[in-house]
């Protein structure tokens, strides 16, 4: 751009101006007639150039790049992860970024952009080329909850590609044993029937597991309060000792409390059934299968990344999550790995949109 020069527009100097050659002498009519012609063409040939080169400088980044997809890639990668060093996310984008590579060809460099619960990760790839070389690994929380409850500057449906769900984690509807109830059935005939005298526990106002205890209300009719802790430890020990009845949170925070007899396992918010907890229904199978949470990872392009830089991304994701080392550290950590097709991750993504937008009211978000 900084080597752009203006074009010079010339006018004749025949006649009195470039717009009427009136003023010019009887003997010298046919040559000052020539002359408007000539400094009329001149002018509208400086003009055009002139906006085909403001045409240009005005499109943005990606609209000019051009991807050869059949030379992709050709230089290193970035994993945007939009939260600190040494958490989940980021954990498993370092895990997974290395198998990529290799599948790929070039080396993949994991980027942190921590901030406003990964939404700052999200703009730093809007603001990139859509040419497969910045993507997103993102969390739950960026793509899905805040969309849904609060004024975000960015539409994930129409500024992300997706790629493929990396990993998840379903939700565990998990309950005090000083709670009378142990199945689903028999939790919501005790909320109906001492409306107000059950509560639920969340991370917090507006967390995932916020929404998730409040779609429960919306879907099975029951009245219980809400009560937000600091973060999912703090709940524990008033779960435990009964002061709050029921959450839904991750088998990773859970599955030690439930082994030890800490607390009890109601139903998985999920499809399957967890291989950890084989003796816990689904909550599909608890007669609830419209109650389907979970926390997940993802991978994203900028919007307009071209289909076949996708299909390569989205292969050789799903190889490396079929690989070993991947299973390994999936199991350690109560993960399952993701997979599907870029359609699949934009169906999951359109369908909890949905569900938490269906909910923003009651938990008090912004959005409008």
């Amino acid at each position: 751009m900084n080597n752009l020069r203006a074009v010079p527009i010339r006018h004749s100097s025949a006649g009195t101006g470039p717009d009427t050659p009136a003023d010019a002498g009887t003997d010298q009519a046919s040559t000052g007639l020539a002359g408007w012609f000539v400094a009329r063409f001149r002018r509208a040939r400086g003009l055009v150039a002139l906006a085909i080169i403001l045409a240009t400088v005005a499109l943005p980044p990606f609209a000019q790049a051009q991807v050869d997809s059949s030379a992709w890639p050709n230089r290193p990668l970035r994993f945007i992860v939009g939260y600190a060093a040494g958490g989940p996310a980021d954990t498993m984008a370092r895990l997974i970024a290395p198998l990529m590579a290799k599948e790929l060809g070039q080396s993949i460099v994991v980027d942190n952009r921590p901030g406003a619960s990964g939404a700052l990760g999200v703009a730093a790839v809007m603001q990139s080329e859509p040419d497969g070389y910045t993507l997103l690994y993102a969390a739950v929380s960026e793509i899905t909850v805040a969309p849904a409850v609060s004024k975000v500057a960015y539409d994930p449906q129409k500024d992300l590609a997706p790629i493929a769900l990396a990993v998840r984690s379903p939700f565990i509807l998990v309950a005090s044993n000083h709670f009378p109830p142990n199945t689903l059935a028999e939790l919501v005939a005790y909320a109906k029937a001492h409306p107000r005298d059950t509560s639920y526990a969340s991370y917090g106002t507006n967390s995932i597991n916020h929404l998730a205890g409040e779609r429960f209300k919306q879907l099975t009719g029951i009245d219980s309060t809400h009560v937000p802790y600091k973060g999912g430890a703090q709940a524990v020990p008033d779960l435990i000792s009964g002061r709050v009845q029921f959450e839904f949170d991750v088998p990773a925070s859970t599955m030690k409390l439930l082994q030890a007899g800490q607390l009890k396992a109601i139903a998985v918010a999920s499809p399957q059934r967890l291989t950890t907890l084989p003796s816990v229904p689904t909550t599909a199978e608890a007669g609830l299968p419209a109650m389907q949470v979970s926390s997940w990872q993802a991978l994203f392009a900028p919007a307009k990344t071209p289909a076949a830089v996708i299909d390569r991304l989205n292969a050789a994701l799903r190889k490396a999550l079929a690989s070993p080392e991947i299973t390994e550290a999936l199991a350690t950590r109560g993960l399952s790995a993701g997979g599907g097709s870029p359609a699949d991750l934009a169906a999951m993504v359109a369908t909890e949109l949905e569900a938490w937008r269906s909910v923003a009211p009651l938990v008090g978000g912004d959005k409008p």
